[in-house]
């Protein structure tokens, strides 16, 4: 089997946890490249990262970063490894958007 590389855009929903990088495939890994988030709200707003087990336990919360309105930022990780099928990456902001919700790209590396 090849290794791949994927990504997603999500949409963040105010305080609400959304899920940005899915967990990988039984026996296989996921390693999280980069997440940009952009604020396409009116306001500052602070955008939150943690790595997540399925059964609701928080592993990791990630330092979060606070992007000015209408701006993009690369979010601050050396680098994150999903290496079971229940752990992921979730992201949330500070308060329900003013205008638009912010969202995020993320790009990561599947290794077979």
């Amino acid at each position: 089997m090849a290794a791949l590389f994927g990504g997603a855009e999500v949409i963040m929903t105010g305080t609400s946890w959304v899920t940005i990088v899915a967990a990988p495939a039984g026996g296989k890994q996921r390693q999280v490249l980069g997440i940009c988030a952009s604020n396409r709200d009116t306001v500052q707003r602070t955008i939150k990262l943690r790595k997540n087990k399925g059964s609701g336990t928080t592993l990791v919360v990630y330092p979060s970063l606070d992007v000015p309105a209408g701006l993009s930022a690369l979010m601050p990780f050396d680098s994150i490894v999903l290496d079971a099928a229940d752990e992921l990456l979730e992201m949330s902001t500070d308060a329900t958007a003013a205008t638009t919700e912010p969202n995020a790209d993320a790009c990561y590396f599947e290794v077979p």
